[in-house]
């Protein structure tokens, strides 16, 4: 429970970047300073960058299984 929020325990299907991301009202986004702007920029930038990457299959990010399983034997 997160400030009365009840969180599943599981994924319930695919992530998007709308289920993270993080929206200021004009009102608020009026009372961060420029550095907390910019801050919040650059981690919903990260965000959508690892949501995006969540869907890919390793080949598509340039994972090789097969080098990542030759290191195994």
């Amino acid at each position: 429970v997160l400030d009365g929020v009840t969180l599943p325990l599981k994924a319930q299907g695919p992530i998007a970047f709308e289920d993270v991301a993080v929206h200021f009202s004009l009102e608020e986004w009026a009372l961060l300073n420029p550095g907390q702007k910019v801050l919040h920029v650059q981690i919903m930038e990260e965000i959508r960058g690892i949501v995006d990457s969540l869907g890919k299959a390793p080949s598509l990010m340039g994972i090789s299984i097969s080098k990542c399983t030759q290191g195994s034997h």
